[in-house]
């Protein structure tokens, strides 16, 4: 079993993530991030539903946004009592 960070941000993350998780058949993706993309947030959140991922935020850390899309894929999914994962309307780049 892999245990590794992950705090996404911007185009292209999801590509790098994938490429972490391509040779692993276990894994727990630990997540402390405010946000970012919400078409990188899906795009983990689907390479991490395909290879049966567990997901986590730890104590006192922060999964919002684009993240709390990707934390959700996790089976199962984990959260320190004292941990945020939260969520919010996507908007585009417009604001709208």
């Amino acid at each position: 079993t892999a245990y590794f960070s992950y705090n996404q941000k911007e185009e292209g993350d999801e590509k790098r993530f994938n490429n972490l998780a391509i040779g692993l058949s276990e894994a727990v993706v630990v997540f402390n991030s405010n946000g970012g993309l919400a078409a990188v947030g899906i795009e983990i959140g689907r390479t991490i539903s395909i290879k049966g991922f567990t997901t986590a935020v730890e104590s006192g850390k922060l999964c919002a946004s684009a993240c709390g899309l990707a934390w959700l894929a996790g089976r199962p999914r984990m959260s320190a009592v004292d941990a945020q994962v939260g969520f919010h309307a996507i908007f585009t780049k417009d604001g709208k």
